[in-house]
């Protein structure tokens, strides 16, 4: 058996997957201090089966599993595997190459493979035992192993020796034959005792038995006497079917005659219904009558309303006649008055007609005048602007020159303006990009700086999430424990419930008394003793012991309440039970010099007085307790019994006895009834217990959904760093764009800006150059003051001109207000003229109106009269 391989995975410091090859002859590993060399030992201990922390130099299994570092996260499992060349079968297996692996979780889980085969612990010990390659072989020496060997007792260099010597297999295997024979050993008596309480529930079971044959042999006749009665039922119910066909009959009968009946009155309904319909056919006609009379009192209501209303408008009519003839006698008058007004009006209007007829004709001749004075002075200007235009010809040679020059030297001028405006503004725009270079720069550093702190808070968010998660695992776990732990406590005190309800523990006739009382409502019975004390935890043993068989003694009211009880048990072969009639019973207590003894070392006190119970069965309990006494142990009673002459019983709290008389009772306690009194403490405590595991679970339910809320939140946070730290990214990125844009910007600024510089040096050169030559052409202008002079007559005669002008405008506005005048005065005459004769018209036309109106008001007035008669 050679060993071939070592691969190892997540062990300590073994955070990537190591593989170390065992080649033939001696293989070393060398390295300085801290480097890892013992944790390959400890890894060959650790996959061979090593259970002690402390010899794997850690504080717990956990510590083997690789924790993590600044860089890298920790994991969350660790696994050895060692590989041995078995081709000379030195180990007991049936192959040629054994790999030994083992793999440990932080949740606390292990595995075991051989061959990648899951196994057992035992099983990859056993296969190396008395190879010297165990857990505690000589094969493996760690640090300070030797001197530990040499230095240790000689008992425990033995376990060297021996595990050399190949003896350590069968001691082991001869401790696990002791093992399994100690056990078997407690088994069997385990049976002795089960085969003893069978034996004292033989006599049960045999009466059991008896009252079974009974019980089917009883059966059998009630299934006979069932058959009886129903052959007398089935006999009977034939009788009952005879009867109710005969009835049948007579209804079917009776159905016929009512028939018939039904008929006669179909019939009667229907003539009835004829005679009916005739009555309503009549009143139908004559609610057609009466409808008509309304329909012909209405329309001579309409016609006597509409009379009325023309009556009315005749009236009005009459009245409107008789004002237009009024109305007339009075027109007139103002009509005649109105035509003397307008014969005054015209002839004013004539006269001023007049007027202004003569001043239109005045400035017609006027205005004629004007315009030949202004024609005059129109042909002095044009024939001075001819002399002019002369002039200029002649100078137009000098002053075209001076003009290119002038305007070479204006351009110039505008190009040396435009080239230092351009060069201010390339200067200002060149500050502008260097400023934004520098802001860029600004910003993609805060930009990264923050990306960094992103970065980092993703991180703490990240590694808050683990830390939560592993806290959210741990709650779970736990809750889940708690849970298991609460459905065991629920179940065993739904267990307990029913044990009580069902009366598990008692004898058969107790219980059957018990239950049955539940349904004979005339017997009082109170319950078992068991049931109406309290005894604490600590005294139950001893009043267990102290009672005896009283405990299923049955309290009842009085002694013909327990009468009628027995009466029942012996006539149901029941069995025996004990009652306590509360009206008979009476208790036993200590006398004043026994109760001295009470104060003495060890003494607990009286055992009626140490349980709780209701104050109404005190004679009870003093009956059954009131003379027994608890003590701590046998040591106290003994001195406690002499001392009181063996008068009163005492127990202990282990449940040793001492009756009165002096007998003693006591050894190992085996009873059925060791939980009747426990049985409702331990209800309680099961109700408290579940109570208090509720109250866990429920604050570790809402610690973790706290931690889960916050999880929850931090995921969203660590959403909301990792969203932010892709915005920062997009935004470096864009910064760092926009920082080499204002780089290149202000390269291409500085660029432009000295070509502006430049050009502006080269128009300065052309700007004196063109100076020079319109100098010298400045001496050929001569002729400057006699056009002056030519300029100043044609001043004068344009200023003549636009007197003669304006004169003649006034004039024209003058002429044009006057025809106006004239023709609105026109207007005002004709429509004087017109409103006179339609004047004239009126007054004609009046008399014959008077006349019509007259006539209307006497036929309107004969018109009403009738009416009136009609109405």
């Amino acid at each position: 058996m050679r060993l071939k391989k070592l691969e190892i995975y997540g062990f300590k410091s073994f955070a990537d997957k190591v593989e170390i090859v065992f080649d033939d002859g001696i293989t070393g590993i060398v390295g300085p201090n801290g480097s890892g060399k013992s944790n390959i030992n400890d890894a060959v201990r650790w996959v061979l089966g090593e259970q002690s922390v402390k010899l794997l130099r850690g504080a717990r299994m956990e510590d083997v599993i690789f924790s993590g570092t600044e860089k890298r996260r920790r994991l969350s499992y660790c696994e050895v595997t060692l590989t041995f060349d078995n081709s000379d079968g030195a180990l007991p297996i049936d192959f040629a190459e054994i790999a030994v692996t083992r793999r440990a979780y932080r949740s606390g889980d292990g595995e075991y493979f051989i061959n990648h085969s899951a196994c057992r612990l035992k099983d990859i010990l056993d296969l190396f035992r008395d190879t010297g390659i165990g857990r505690d072989g000589y094969s493996l020496i760690g640090q300070g192993r030797i001197d530990e060997i040499l230095s240790a007792r000689s008992e425990d260099r033995r376990q060297v020796f021996e595990e050399a010597a190949g003896i350590v297999k069968y001691k082991v295997r001869r401790r696990e034959a002791e093992k399994r024979l100690e056990n078997t050993r407690a088994n069997l008596a385990r049976v002795e005792d089960i085969l003893n309480e069978l034996t004292g529930r033989l006599e049960p079971l045999r009466r059991d038995s008896e009252a079974a044959r009974e019980y089917l042999q009883l059966r059998e006749e009630l299934k006979g006497l069932e058959i009886n009665v129903f052959l007398i039922r089935s006999t009977k119910y034939e009788q009952r079917i005879e009867e109710l066909r005969s009835s049948a009959a007579e209804y079917a009968a009776s159905i016929a005659e009512n028939e018939e009946k039904r008929r006669l009155l179909l019939e009667e309904r229907e003539r009835v219904g004829n005679k009916l319909q005739e009555y309503e056919t009549e009143a139908a006609s004559l609610r057609e009558r009466v409808q008509s009379l309304i329909q012909e009192t209405e329309a001579r209501s309409g016609d006597l309303k509409l009379l009325g209303e023309r009556l009315s408008s005749e009236k009005k009519e009459k009245s409107r006649a008789e004002a237009l003839a009024e109305a007339s006698e009075g027109s007139r008058e103002g009509i005649e008055a109105r035509l003397s007004e307008l014969a005054g009006a015209i002839a004013e209007q004539k006269k001023l007609l007049d007027d202004i007829e003569v001043r239109v004709r005045t400035g017609e001749e006027e205005t004629a005048q004007a315009e030949k004075a202004a024609s005059e002075l129109e042909l002095r200007s044009e024939e001075a602007k001819k002399q002019l235009i002369a002039l200029m010809n002649r100078r137009s040679d000098v002053l075209s020159m001076q003009s290119r020059y002038g305007t070479m030297l204006e351009n110039i001028r505008e190009r040396l303006t435009a080239l230092d405006e351009v060069k201010g503004l390339e200067e200002t725009k060149a500050a502008a990009s260097r400023k934004d270079l520098e802001d860029a720069q600004a910003r993609l550093a805060d930009s990264r700086a923050a990306l960094d702190t992103a970065k980092a808070e993703s991180l703490q968010a990240s590694e808050r999430v683990r830390l939560i998660n592993e806290r959210a695992d741990a709650l779970t776990q736990k809750l889940s424990g708690l849970q298991n732990e609460k459905r065991e406590v629920q179940s065993r005190e739904r267990m307990l419930r029913e044990m009580q309800r069902d009366y598990e523990g008692y004898n058969n006739a107790v219980r059957q008394v018990l239950v049955q009382s539940r349904r004979m409502q005339d017997i009082d019975v109170r319950g078992a003793v068991a049931e109406l004390i309290t005894v604490p935890a600590r005294y139950e043993c001893a009043v267990e012991m102290a009672l005896g068989a009283s405990l299923q003694n049955i309290v009842v009211g009085s002694e013909e309440d327990a009468k009628r009880l027995i009466s029942y048990l012996r006539e149901n072969r029941l069995g025996r039970a004990t009652f306590l009639p509360l009206s008979a019973v009476r208790g036993r207590t200590l006398d004043s010099r026994e109760r001295q003894l009470l104060s003495m070392k060890g003494c607990c006190g009286l055992a009626s007085e140490l349980v709780t119970f209701d104050p109404k069965y005190e004679e009870i309990i003093r009956f059954l307790l009131g003379r027994t006494v608890i003590a701590e142990d046998l040591d106290a009673g003994i001195p406690i019994m002499r001392a009181g002459r063996q008068a009163f019983r005492l127990v202990t709290v282990d449940g040793d006895v001492m009756n009165p008389g002096g007998s003693m009772t006591g050894g190992s306690v085996h009873s059925r009834m060791t939980n009747l009194l426990s049985r409702e403490r331990e209800i309680w405590e099961h109700e408290k217990k579940q109570k208090d595991l509720s109250a866990s679970i429920e604050a570790i339910e809402k610690e973790l959904k706290e931690s889960l809320g916050e999880r929850d939140e931090i995921r969203a946070k660590r959403t909301e760093y990792s969203e932010k730290v892709r915005l920062l990214e997009m935004q470096c990125e864009r910064e760092d764009a926009q920082a080499a844009a204002a780089k290149d910007a202000l390269d291409a600024r500085e660029s432009r800006l000295a070509d502006v510089t430049d050009e502006i040096t080269e128009l300065l050169e052309q700007e004196k150059d063109i100076k020079g030559r319109a100098a010298a052409i400045e001496s050929q202008n001569e002729n400057d003051a006699h056009q002056k002079v030519t300029q100043a007559e044609i001043a004068s005669i344009q200023e003549q001109l636009y007197e003669a002008r304006s004169r003649l405008e006034e004039l024209r506005e003058k002429l044009t207000s006057a025809k106006v005048d004239q023709a609105s005065s026109s207007r005002d005459l004709d429509a004087m003229v017109s409103e006179e004769e339609r004047l004239k018209r009126d007054i004609r036309n009046l008399g014959a109106a008077g006349e019509d109106n007259r006539r209307l008001s006497l036929e309107t007035a004969a018109r009403i009269a009738s009416l009136e008669k009609t109405i």
